[in-house]
């Protein structure tokens, strides 16, 4: 809105239906590739950051428990990984064309 090199948003698909959500961040894209803008968010679906994050760092109990640069070989197991530890729950990593799901 005030084109500021960094944006910083909460949450803010939290309350998108799941085409609107990617229709989102599909509007945020352009603003990174062409724009070089920073984009600094939280979210709690681990399924979008999978797609469209460039690095996540995920927090639990204000504890960074990894910090993954998602360009590194591997950056999904690592974040499947990391989600199995932080829910104390097996997570399966779904292979999909262009990229990948988590699954409880």
């Amino acid at each position: 809105v005030q084109n500021t090199p960094i944006l910083l948003l909460d949450e803010p698909t939290a309350h998108l239906d799941y085409q609107r959500q990617h229709g989102f961040f599909q509007q945020l894209l352009p603003l990174v590739q062409t724009e070089d803008k920073t984009i600094i968010l939280s979210l709690h679906d681990p399924n979008l950051a999978l797609r469209y994050a460039d690095r996540i760092i995920v927090i639990d109990n204000q504890k960074i428990l990894a910090d993954i640069d998602c360009h590194q070989p591997q950056y999904a197991f690592i974040f499947q990984n990391t989600l199995t530890q932080l829910y104390h729950h097996p997570m399966t990593l779904l292979k999909q064309n262009d990229g990948y799901m988590v699954s409880w």
